[in-house]
């Protein structure tokens, strides 16, 4: 019994470190917690998701913005960045379609892929904006 508890505890804290250490890489807390929410509570999810997807929106066009006004050989240099925004914005949009129709039976999976998809989207959009700010 102490194996498992000590398992048990020892799971929480690198759970909780590696936690920390992405709401440190992403520069901010987030925004929600996705985390929390079961079934029962999907319609705040999508709501909360959809205000997140709004949030992330504006700060992409705004860095769309920044690198349409680049010289060219600097937009040449940044497509990269907007290839990758692009393709992750593409990926939360199915993640959230997948949150908005999901079901009791796969709702766990479906709010994980959304969790990870904004993230993903979070972390690149960071990194675009570093990219950007380096460059112009």
């Amino acid at each position: 019994m102490d194996a498992t508890a000590n398992a048990v505890a020892s799971t929480k804290e690198a759970g909780s470190n590696a936690w920390e250490k992405t709401k440190e890489a992403l520069g901010a807390s987030p925004s929600t917690n996705y985390f929390a929410f079961d079934y029962s509570k999907k319609n705040d999810f999508v709501a909360e998701a959809q205000a997140s997807i709004d949030d992330l929106n504006k700060k992409t066009s705004s860095l769309s913005q920044r690198i349409s006004s680049a010289s060219e050989s600097t937009k040449t240099n940044l497509q990269d960045t907007v290839n990758h925004l692009n393709e992750y914005q593409g990926q939360l949009a199915k993640r959230y379609d997948d949150v908005k129709n999901a079901t009791p039976s796969n709702w766990d999976d479906a709010k994980s892929g959304f969790i990870k998809a904004y993230y993903d989207l979070k972390a690149t959009l960071k990194a675009g904006e570093d990219s950007v700010t380096a460059k112009l």
